[in-house]
């Protein structure tokens, strides 16, 4: 049985930033493909052609575009977890340096997994709607 992927949600990277609204812009990203969250993009508002030169991170989907489109972006002084992050041919830890110049945290972490159990599956390894419960005691 095939598994449904379930894709990147709006800001899943970010783990803590500054209050109120100091870590994040809002930017004019360039036209282009889709872009997912997690995505990193250079001053401006373009895919970082060199991990030298990321200046954010975007922090939502965009689609395919033909003109520059406004998103939100982490532009500085926050935590982030790497397995969101969109590295791409960019080398992690050089990117990593960078962002920490920006103080944008990089910490390592993992995707996480769904927690499924025997009981949670029927005969042929399908989801059961909700898994079986133990039988109230009988009354006394």
């Amino acid at each position: 049985m095939a598994r449904a992927a379930q894709g990147k949600w709006f800001a899943d990277a970010l783990i803590s930033y500054a209050q109120g609204y100091r870590s994040f812009e809002a930017v004019n990203v360039a036209a282009g493909g889709p872009l997912e969250p997690g995505t990193l993009l250079g001053a401006g508002g373009s895919l970082a052609p060199t991990a030298g030169n990321v200046a954010m991170i975007l922090l939502q989907a965009l689609p395919a575009r033909t003109a520059p489109m406004p998103a939100l972006v982490l532009a500085r002084d926050a935590e982030v977890n790497d397995a969101y992050i969109i590295y791409g041919a960019l080398t992690p830890g050089t990117v990593n340096g960078t962002l920490a110049g920006l103080g944008i945290i990089v910490r390592p972490g993992v995707l996480p997994q769904s927690i499924v159990t025997a009981s949670m599956l029927d005969e042929e390894g399908r989801m059961i709607e909700e898994p079986p419960h133990e039988p109230e005691p009988a009354a006394v």
